[in-house]
This record gives C-alpha cells, structure tokens and sequence, in this order.
C-alpha cells in the first residue's frame, strides 16, 4: 500500500511539474531593438536602451509584453509618422517567437520572428507568417 500511495505521489508531481513547463525564455533577446538593415530576407537590429521615436523597433519585454513602433498610418511614403503597439510575445521555441499586436488600424496581427542570431548588441531575424 505504502509503494503504491508512493507511486501515484510521484505520478501526480510528473504531471504538475510537466504541465506548467513553458518554452525557456532567452534572455538575449529580452530588450529594446532598432532595425538597421536588411540582409536578403532577415533584418538586422540594433540593442538600443529604449524604443526610438522615428524608427521602426521593438521591446521584447521579460513578461511577455512586445511593444512594436512602427509606422501609425496606411501611408508610406516619407515623412512617416511612428507610434507605438502593445501585443505580447510567447516562446515557441529556443529560436522562435510568436508575437501577436495590432497596427494603426486596429487590425489584430500574428506572426513569428525567428532568431537566426543574437551576439552582443546585434539580432538577426527573419519574419514568418505562422
């Protein structure tokens, strides 16, 4: 009787402990960032200490709020007017996020950004669609 309350004890700690994992989060890529360039179909960012005015950036924040600026209105021709977009971000994987914000006009987006590499102040990442 003793081995058997034993096991279901075990069996009920595997499952709590198993159920409440989530993907770790990589704290290298927890920040504020600021495109610079683009690389065929990656971009390259910028750590930067907060979000510029006038850029396009983002905050991954260690919570799971992702804060994007990005540009406020439907058009792109200069000058762009930037604001800021609140969403949250998720750990799907080591190297992949998946992001959920909206934009000027209030159209709910989901995509990924997969990390190709972090290394210092630098981030390279290409955008999917999921």
């Amino acid at each position: 009787m003793k081995l058997f309350k034993s096991s279901i004890l075990f069996l009920v700690l595997c499952i709590s402990m198993g159920s409440c994992s989530k993907n770790p989060v990589n704290n290298d890529y927890v920040g504020h960032w600021e495109i610079t360039s683009y690389e065929s179909n990656s971009e390259i960012y910028e750590r930067v200490d907060a979000l510029p005015s006038d850029n396009y950036g983002f905050s991954i924040i260690k919570d799971g709020t992702f804060v994007e600026n990005k540009n406020a209105g439907w058009c792109g021709t200069p000058p762009i007017c930037y604001d800021r977009f609140g969403g949250s971000w998720e750990s799907v994987s080591e190297n992949m996020l998946e992001l959920n914000t909206s934009n000027w006009s209030e159209t709910n987006i989901i995509f990924n950004f997969e990390i190709l590499s972090v290394s210092g102040d630098q981030m390279e990442i290409v955008r999917t669609i999921p």
